[in-house]
């Protein structure tokens, strides 16, 4: 393993936990952003803001 694989890895895993960390914490506040992000692309993308 290289020190770039290990640091790679480490990175990976760190920003797996918070955001389970996160979710966890706030699943509804996350649930919400993500259906109004996901509302907000899909509107720009068939009125072509």
């Amino acid at each position: 393993m290289k020190a770039s694989e290990e640091n790679f890895l480490e990175s990976v895993c760190q920003s797996y936990q918070f955001i389970h960390n996160f979710k966890t914490k706030n699943k509804k506040h996350i649930l919400t952003a993500l259906i109004r992000r996901i509302r907000w692309v899909f509107f720009a993308s068939t009125h072509q803001v």
